[in-house]
């Protein structure tokens, strides 16, 4: 018995075609065959799979392919036997991890040219017009500069990014700091150490925690159990642990407020900072001012800090917003929302999404399944919004709720510059202009639109991307490849040994069997007839 791969097309295409049709030279060959060496000398789940199949240095392709082919018909007819189910997916990990190999990170620019090669294991965001990066096999990070070259050579088994001219590293099992030249400046003496804010950074040398300035002297000495960093809850103040109280120090390391049991969730904004009493479950969150005294009782189930004058909170299960008296501006309707800013937020009522103002009237009725990046609202930072229409699929609109990049991408990210990172239906990813069209084709495996800056790599025009050079990049996608006896679990097919293979699309609108039992298959589906035949083994 052959075996088929069914297309995103719903074409049915031979596994032994599948294979002839792939393009391969001679050194993305050879590539393969040390790729398939290594994984049979290193990894012991897919020594089986790949036993008998004979690798030799001058094999032709013609060669290669056959014992391929031949490895992968009995892996899909073992794993069926075995587990059940061999789907596309397995099908594509497994090839993924023998002859594909993973995906090397790289950095084009807006037209989809290469600025950095894709030579790295993992790239972080560009910082001081550098960025961290991960050498290929080696676990070893550097950093280099925007056209890849190394400024400080991979030596670190961790870092942070640079920031005012500094950086953390991970060297002999301790912390230390770096300069843009790879001098250390502080040497590797901390068991932690955070990034520096406010020309201060949290340190722990043992168990203690204290505060270091930008030459490693200690600035406030270590005492205590826990402590963030200075301005993430108010310029100027940390929040810390000592003794088992929690509290809020200056600079100067002199204890300002004692915070007895409240527990703070997020920033103070206009003086006030969403607060609970402890941090058991199901505690209500409220509102306490710079001195922790309650401003706004605890009552909501959830609470964000103030945007707008306003703050999101839950109450009931449904969202709403309050003003800084407590008091109710937007009664809690939505079973989704976003935090106000620019005077407009993302609400969703039932089942769709649209844009309300401050009186909470809709400015963009609710008729879309999704709003926003990854459903993080922008607010039209890029004059137009990514939205999820009726069938699932994603385009944008303007600010007034009209398309204007038609809704056919599986996923689109926020606009800068007039582009914006799309996904296609193979889930590969690219650049698309305003207008929808592609500006650089989907290629990547992964693209970076979003930074924790929070400047756009579209902005910076230095766009992280994962690439992955594949023979598989030319050839029809793998939708799914199972085994079944035609009874239905969920939204797959129960398996069972000996059971016939079936193939088919990803929308069911295509299904073949390759054994002659079709009319019972046909009856379970619902179908009048189903084709079925009798398939010939292959073999080259």
């Amino acid at each position: 018995m052959g075996i088929d791969i069914s297309t995103e097309s719903g074409v049915l295409v031979p596994l032994k075609d599948f294979l002839k049709a792939l393009t391969i030279g001679q050194e993305e060959l050879e590539r393969m065959v040390r790729s398939l060496r290594e994984a049979i000398a290193n990894r012991s789940d897919l020594a089986d799979d790949l036993k008998g199949l004979k690798l030799r240095d001058g094999m032709t392709r013609a060669e290669f392919l056959k014992g391929l082919y031949g490895r992968l018909k009995r892996t899909i007819r073992h794993r069926c036997e075995n587990y059940g189910l061999f789907s596309a997916d397995d099908l594509g990990d497994w090839l993924d991890s023998v002859v594909r190999g993973e995906a090397a990170a790289g950095v084009i620019d807006r037209a989809g040219k290469w600025l950095v090669e894709p030579r790295f294991d993992e790239i972080r965001e560009l910082c001081d017009e550098c960025a961290a990066a991960l050498e290929q096999g080696s676990q070893l990070w550097g950093f280099i500069d925007r056209h890849g070259q190394w400024l400080i050579p991979p030596q670190f088994y961790g870092v942070g990014d640079f920031k005012d001219g500094l950086a953390l590293a991970w060297k002999d099992g301790r912390w230390g700091v770096v300069d843009k030249s790879g001098r250390c400046v502080i040497g590797p003496r901390f068991r932690e150490l955070h990034g520096f804010n406010e020309g201060l950074a949290v340190a722990a040398e043992d168990q203690l925690f204290g505060f270091i300035d930008t030459s490693g002297a200690w600035v406030i000495p270590p005492q205590f159990e826990l402590a963030l960093s200075f301005g993430w809850r108010r310029e100027g103040l940390a929040e810390v642990v000592r003794n088992g109280e929690r509290g809020l120090i200056n600079k100067r390391g002199e204890w300002l407020v004692g915070l007895g049991s409240i527990t703070l969730w997020s920033e103070f904004v206009d003086g006030l900072a969403p607060a609970s009493e402890g941090l058991e479950d199901g505690n209500q969150l409220g509102f306490v001012d710079e001195n922790a005294r309650w401003a706004i009782p605890p009552q909501f189930q959830f609470a964000e800090s103030f945007r707008d004058g306003l703050a999101l909170v839950i109450q009931g299960g449904l969202f709403g917003f309050i003003d800084k008296t407590g008091g109710w501006v937007i009664r809690p309707q939505y079973e989704m929302a976003s935090a106000f800013r620019h005077g407009i937020a993302a609400a969703q009522l039932g089942d769709r999404c649209g844009v309300i103002d401050r009186a909470g009237a809709w400015v963009i009725e609710p008729c879309f399944l999704a709003l926003g990046d990854s459903y993080d609202f922008k607010w039209f930072q890029g004059g137009i919004e990514p939205a999820c229409g009726e069938d699932g699929l994603w385009g944008a609109i303007d600010r007034s709720g009209e398309w204007r990049v038609p809704p056919t991408f599986p996923m689109i990210g926020r606009f800068a510059e007039g582009l914006a990172d799309a996904q296609d239906e193979t889930a590969l990813w690219g650049l698309i202009d305003a207008s929808g069209r592609w500006v650089v084709p989907a290629q990547f495996e992964e693209l970076s639109n979003d930074e924790p800056s929070g400047i756009s790599p579209i902005t910076k025009n230095w766009i992280r991307v994962r690439f992955r050079s594949t023979i598989f990049r030319k050839c029809p996608r793998i939708t799914s490849v199972i085994a079944s006896k035609g009874a239905r679990l969920t939204d797959l097919w129960q398996v069972a040994a000996g059971e016939p293979y079936v193939v088919f699309s990803e929308d069911d609108c295509f299904l073949k069997q390759l054994s002659p039992c079709g009319e019972a298959l046909a009856k379970l589906l619902g179908r009048d007839s189903l084709e079925s035949s009798a398939w010939a083994d292959y073999s080259f």
